[in-house]
């Protein structure tokens, strides 16, 4: 499913998760494979004698793991790329990809905006500069919660300067 941007929209920015996010759900297969190979190295001088074609099977043992642990990195990855959120100079795109086939996307009116709060949580997001960018929205639509995406508060204040201008523009009763 393709997102339509409608011709008369300017895209503003479009930002996704912390490259951070990423390195942290991919470490753990990372070092699986790591540590797996490095057992079969290791136990390869003891097995060798004991099994008389241990290289070929252990040759077929680090594919398998190798092979499974690419799929999950590959599925990660999927889920990090396609997590995308849109800004242009009306809406704003939330476009989340929860499984390998399950995506959401979602989108709302820069005018109705009413609340737009960051929060950053943990010694590694305040170095590295990642956070959670929560809007609130008026209305029973629910709200949008960006997390993990990179300057928080420079995407707060872009997402913000819009929404001043969409206000100004609608010609909307309330006072900027």
């Amino acid at each position: 499913m393709a997102i339509i941007i409608p011709n008369n929209e300017e895209v503003i920015v479009c930002f996704r998760r912390h490259w951070f996010v990423y390195f942290i759900s991919a470490f753990p297969s990372i070092l699986v494979v790591i540590v797996f190979v490095s057992i079969i190295f290791i136990a390869e001088e003891t097995l060798s004698s004991q099994i008389s074609n241990f290289r070929t099977v252990a040759v077929f043992i680090i594919s398998a793991v190798v092979l499974f642990e690419w799929s999950i990195l590959f599925i990660k990855w999927v889920n990090y790329a396609l997590d995308i959120w849109i800004v242009t100079k009306t809406r704003i795109f939330d476009i989340e990809q929860h499984a390998l086939f399950f995506r959401d996307v979602s989108e709302f009116r820069l005018d109705r905006i009413q609340d737009i709060t960051v929060e950053v949580n943990g010694v590694i997001p305040t170095f590295l500069d990642f956070g959670d960018v929560h809007v609130q929205t008026a209305g029973k639509s629910r709200d949008f919660i960006f997390r993990q995406v990179p300057d928080p508060y420079g995407t707060r204040d872009k997402i913000a300067k819009e929404v001043d201008r969409a206000l100004k523009e609608t010609n909307n009763p309330i006072k900027l």
